[in-house]
């Protein structure tokens, strides 16, 4: 049961009435084995005192002083240690899960059958869901290359200025934040050439030894900027392109 165990019912006054003898540590380890049983599968302590000595968190020579006391509730068979108004009670509690888990399922089968007779949907589960609309898929799909893509060019630009390349599936998240930033150049309007062409050209004029493709974000978005003034000038686009061929040469 472990995870998936209900709360335990606890009855104070018949509790209390039964345990008055029981010292403070005992009704410590008393209550523990209570709610050890109530979360094992049968209900129930292993016959092994050891064990039940590091359940409780004690010494085996601490649990052989209180032993005789604790277990004097309990009853030893075949499945180990049972308490019987605990074993009882687990009982009625299992019974009302299925019997609730059974009515449950049968209003749902009901309510299916009715939708259908009326035209209506039926539940909808995992098996008769219906896909995503077509736009929200594309939309999605978009996304996921476009950060494949970004992604692959980072660590390109990460190996061209001597970064040990990283590997953003095995470890995205760790990475996310500089795909975003290559993502964002793309987005600003800088294709991965004039990408590639920036950070080397700046990493050519310095000494200095990045660590990371954010020293090249300056650097890239004066490149955006220049793109997008040349676009609107033809004599700068004019001038640009004669400067990049006196470059080349």
């Amino acid at each position: 049961m472990s995870d998936t165990a209900p709360a335990i019912p606890l009855f104070g006054d018949a509790y209390l009435a039964d345990t008055r003898h029981l010292s403070l540590e005992e009704h410590g380890a008393y209550l523990q084995l209570l709610m050890i049983a109530w979360r094992s599968p049968n209900c129930a302590l292993p016959d092994d005192d050891a064990r039940i000595a590091r359940m409780l968190g004690i010494t085996a020579n601490r649990w052989s002083k209180i032993r005789g006391v604790v277990m004097g509730f309990w009853t030893l068979g075949e499945n180990g240690w049972t308490q019987k108004r605990l074993s009882k009670e687990r009982a009625f509690v299992e019974k009302k899960r299925k019997t609730n888990s059974e009515a449950a399922n049968s209003r749902w089968k009901k309510q299916g059958i009715e939708n259908k007779e009326l035209g209506g949907c039926e539940r909808i589960s995992g098996r008769n869901a219906p896909p995503p609309p077509p736009n929200i898929a594309a939309k999605a799909a978009n996304a996921r290359a476009r950060e494949n893509d970004a992604a692959g060019l980072m660590i390109e630009l990460s190996q061209a200025i001597g970064i040990a390349p990283p590997d953003p599936l095995k470890n995205f998240d760790r990475h996310r934040a500089v795909i975003a930033l290559v993502q964002d150049w793309i987005d600003a309007g800088a294709d991965p050439d004039t990408i590639r062409k920036t950070v080397s050209d700046k990493l050519a004029a310095t000494s200095s030894n990045p660590h990371s493709l954010r020293w090249f974000d300056g650097a890239v978005r004066d490149a955006i900027r220049s793109r997008v003034a040349a676009a609107r000038s033809p004599e700068l686009t004019a001038a640009l392109k004669m400067a990049e061929s006196i470059n080349a040469g």
